[in-house]
């Protein structure tokens, strides 16, 4: 399973949305590349396939020849079961929110829209 996350606007040190900007999301545990997505002219950029156990951080990078290259970090950070990230306060309610077994195993369940 995935969880979608959209980076905070994004501007350059002008105030302004950067043109062409890219951000690239990594996985905190591993640091393995996730998925990419160019940010809009909004300053955001939504992703649709990032972990739903792992933080993540969000490295944007843009400029170029013409233009002083620059980045910026953001982060994702997994809300934990304690904090009420799942809609519990205990992990045995968490597993039945989530569809899953108190012995590990996946319930099968549907996602409403």
């Amino acid at each position: 399973m995935a969880r979608s996350y959209t980076i905070p606007d994004l501007y350059d040190a002008h105030g302004r949305v950067p043109r062409g900007a890219r951000v690239r999301a990594y996985r905190c545990d591993t640091h393995a590349f996730v998925e990419e997505a160019l940010v809009d002219a909004n300053g955001q950029a939504t992703f649709s396939s990032l972990p739903e156990d792992v933080d993540v951080s969000f490295h944007t990078l843009w400029g170029g020849t013409t233009a002083r290259r620059d980045n910026q970090w953001f982060f994702s950070r997994v809300i934990q079961v304690s904090e009420g990230g799942t809609g519990a306060s205990d992990a045995d309610t968490a597993r039945t929110n989530l569809g899953v077994a108190s012995d590990g195993t996946r319930w099968a369940f549907i996602l409403g829209g």
